[in-house]
């Protein structure tokens, strides 16, 4: 998609037009976590022995992209995306173990007794974009709201930016990834408008008649740093092992 000269132009004056050799690194605070509601259960099947500890309100989540090749570093949990290789891997340092699974992702089926057409989920409204400021950078802003027929409805607000623009088609591919794998078959990404430039703000609600459970990230910093052995590997001595959604939940 080519560049307006205004896109240029900002690109330009902000001196961030990115090296071929460098990789990006991305920090975003976590601005809002997920706040257990009075009531509300998640029911694991299969408890590990040692949970993901995600980060929580002001934690930072630190991402970083080269070529084909993305790491993302959220409280115990590392997911590496490597397109060159068409893996995904999920790596909990703490525990030295790591799963493996094929990229692109395939949906999951699900087992549910509920009926697939209930879950299914469609895009009820959407908003922008509107010209969105976050720290020194500038972006574009947009929401969305989907529902399916079992009432399970959510809010969806994201910033995306043209800064480094080269990088942005990796992050969205993660982000879908992540959502692939927490809603499988039902996944609602695909559904929201513009997903194309890298993401500054992310934030989801699910909503209840008793108010909304909420996750959010909010970039802090932009900058190119030096390539690094091993950045997008997994440790050699970690061990391999099945992927348990259980063990490896994701947000």
């Amino acid at each position: 998609m080519k560049r307006s000269i205004l896109t240029i132009l900002v690109l330009s004056i902000a001196g961030l037009s990115s090296s071929v050799l460098a990789d990006l690194m991305v920090k975003r605070e976590v601005t809002a976590d997920q706040i257990p509601i009075p009531g509300m259960s998640i029911e694991k099947t299969e408890p590990c022995a040692e949970p993901i500890k995600h980060a929580s309100t002001g934690d930072i989540v630190t991402l970083y992209a080269a070529e084909d090749r993305l790491r993302r570093e959220q409280g115990d949990l590392v997911i590496i995306l490597r397109r060159d290789s068409k893996t995904l891997y999920l790596v909990h340092p703490s525990r030295q173990e790591y799963s493996e699974i094929k990229f692109p992702l395939t949906a999951k089926k699900s087992t549910d007794m509920v009926g697939a057409d209930r879950k299914m989920y469609e895009l009820q409204s959407s908003e922008g974009p509107e010209i969105f400021s976050v720290q020194d950078w500038i972006g574009r802003k947009y929401s969305a709201t989907l529902v399916n027929k079992l009432q399970f409805n959510y809010r969806v607000s994201y910033v995306l930016t043209d800064v480094y623009f080269e990088h942005g088609p990796i992050f969205m591919t993660l982000q879908k990834a992540i959502h692939q794998l927490r809603f499988g078959r039902y996944s609602w990404i695909g559904l929201l408008p513009q997903l194309e430039g890298l993401p500054l703000v992310w934030e989801e609600a699910f909503l209840l008649r008793s108010g909304e459970v909420l996750y959010r990230e909010e970039a802090v910093s932009l900058e190119e740093v030096e390539p690094m052995a091993g950045r997008y590997e997994v440790d050699p001595l970690f061990q391999k092992v099945d992927y348990n959604p259980a063990c490896f939940e994701l947000r």
